[in-house]
């Protein structure tokens, strides 16, 4: 038997989503990913993987 409990984001919860949403902000500012192009940056760190049953 499985059981879900929903838990109601308290105080704690609240205060580490904002200090997250103040720290993204301040990266936002500071251009810290303004010269790294995304497409390359996936390229390169993207690792493929051999799928199991399937020969090369």
């Amino acid at each position: 038997m499985l059981q879900f409990y929903q838990s109601h984001p308290g105080r704690e919860t609240v205060s580490r989503g904002q200090k997250m949403a103040e720290a993204l902000e301040k990266l936002a500012a500071l251009n810290t990913f303004a010269g790294v192009d995304p497409v390359a940056w996936q390229r390169d760190i993207r690792q493929d993987r051999s799928l199991p049953h399937v020969k090369r």
